[in-house]
């Protein structure tokens, strides 16, 4: 499986850091409308044109409102939005992580 990850800032990286951990993906680019280079394919709203039924996207904006906004387009739209949970973080066994969640390192 692929990800595509929309937002190559900070976020973007972090969660790139967890995916790349985590060892479920093949290949992992970015979507970015500021930057360039360094395995950002395109503009973020170009998502479409990288989506196939082995890629998983996940929209890595600092900002929550815009990151729920673009969670929700992408369910809707049937994109698959992984949940990515480091290997150190507790989860506890009663919580459920839904679509879309991101749970980092020694959370």
């Amino acid at each position: 499986m692929k990800l595509l990850i929309i937002g190559a800032g900070g976020y973007g990286k972090t969660v790139a850091d967890v995916a790349k951990q985590l060892g479920c993906f093949d290949k992992i680019a970015f979507l970015d409308d500021g930057k360039s280079g360094n395995g950002v394919l395109g503009r973020c709203e170009e998502y479409a044109m990288f989506c196939d039924e082995d890629t998983a996207v996940y929209p890595a904006f600092g900002n929550n409102t815009l990151r729920m906004e673009w969670l929700e387009m992408l369910m809707e739209e049937g994109i698959t939005v992984p949940t990515l949970v480091h290997p150190s973080a507790y989860v506890s066994p009663t919580a459920t992580v839904c679509a879309g969640s991101v749970v980092l390192p020694m959370a």
